[in-house]
C-alpha cells in the first residue's frame, strides 16, 4: 500500500516556490486610458489589448454593475479634485484677505473647512472600503510575489532550525521535552510566556543560532506574541509537529530506496 506523502515545511516550500515562479511582474493598470480601453472592449466585443490572467491569479468572483477600474479612476479623480480646490481656495483666501469683505472670507473659510473635513474624515473611509473590494477582486502580482518570497525565507529558516534541533537531540540523546522544560524554568508564574531573547538563547543551546533580526522576523510571522514576550507552548507545538514529520520522512526514505530516474526537485534547485 502506498503511504501518503508527509506534509512538511519542505513540501510547503516547494509549492510556494512553484507559485512565485509563475507569477508575472506586471500590475493591472487603473488609468483613465485603461478604463477607456475596457469600455471599448465591452461595447465592441474586441479582445484587443486584453491580458489573459494566469491560472494562479484566476478569480471567478463577478460583481454585477461594478467596475473596479471605474471606481479606482473616480476615486483618484475626486481626491485630485479635492486637493486642487483646496489649494485654489486657500490662494484666493490669502489674496482677498486684505481687500474682500468679511462675509466673502467667511464663505471661503467655510468651503475650506468642508474640503478639509472631506480630506481628513470622509476620504480615508472611502479609500479603506475601496481597498477592501479592490483586494478581493484584484491581486497585485508583484506585491504577492514579494510576500510569498518573504514567507518562504521564513519557512526555510524554520526548516533549518528543526533540522538542527533534531540533529542535536539525536546526537546528544536528548528528549525534545527537555527544551520545553528549559523554557518553563524561565516562567515561574506559568504564564506560558517568555522573553524573546530567552527563547533565542534556549534554541541556541539546542544547536541552532538565530541572528537577532532573523529571529524577530521569524517570531512575528510564526509565533503568537504579547509585547516582547512569546507564547513558548505554541512554539513548542510547531517544533514538535515539524520534528515528528521530519522523523517520519526520514523513516520513509530508509524503507524506500530513492529512484534516480524519477527524482523530485529539491530545495537546492530553487535556493
Amino acid at each position: 500500500a502506498e503511504v501518503a506523502p508527509v506534509d512538511t515545511t519542505e513540501t510547503t516550500l516547494l509549492q510556494l516556490f512553484d507559485r512565485t515562479e509563475h507569477l508575472p511582474e506586471y500590475e493591472t493598470e487603473s488609468s483613465f486610458a485603461a478604463l477607456c480601453a475596457t469600455m471599448f472592449r465591452k461595447v465592441t466585443g474586441s479582445k484587443w489589448g486584453r491580458k489573459h490572467p494566469t491560472p494562479h491569479l484566476a478569480c471567478d468572483l463577478h460583481l454585477p454593475l461594478f467596475s473596479r477600474k471605474a471606481v479606482h479612476v473616480l476615486a483618484k479623480f475626486c481626491l485630485t479634485l479635492n486637493a486642487f480646490y483646496f489649494g485654489f481656495l486657500f490662494q484666493a483666501f490669502m489674496v482677498l484677505l486684505r481687500k474682500a469683505r468679511g462675509w466673502s472670507l467667511g464663505v471661503i473659510a467655510s468651503q475650506l473647512a468642508l474640503l478639509l473635513v472631506n480630506m481628513t474624515l470622509l476620504s480615508p473611509r472611502i479609500i479603506r472600503q475601496f481597498a477592501l473590494i479592490n483586494g478581493i477582486v484584484r491581486v497585485c502580482p508583484g506585491e504577492l510575489k514579494q510576500v510569498l518570497e518573504h514567507f518562504t525565507d521564513v519557512l526555510e529558516l524554520q526548516r533549518r532550525m528543526v533540522n538542527a534541533i533534531h540533529r542535536h537531540t539525536t546526537t546528544h540523546r536528548l528528549d525534545l521535552h527537555e527544551l520545553l522544560a528549559d523554557l518553563q524554568s524561565h516562567d515561574p508564574t506559568q504564564s506560558r510566556l517568555v522573553e524573546r531573547d530567552v527563547l533565542r538563547h534556549v534554541i541556541a543551546n539546542y544547536g541552532f543560532k538565530f541572528s537577532k533580526l532573523k529571529f524577530n522576523t521569524f517570531v512575528r510571522l510564526q509565533c503568537k506574541t504579547q509585547g516582547t514576550q512569546v507564547r513558548y507552548d505554541l512554539f513548542f507545538k510547531v517544533l514538535e509537529r515539524e520534528a515528528a514529520a521530519l522523523s517520519a520522512e526520514q523513516a520513509q526514505r530508509k524503507r524506500r530506496p530513492v529512484q534516480t530516474s524519477s527524482k523530485s526537485p529539491s530545495i537546492s534547485h530553487f535556493v
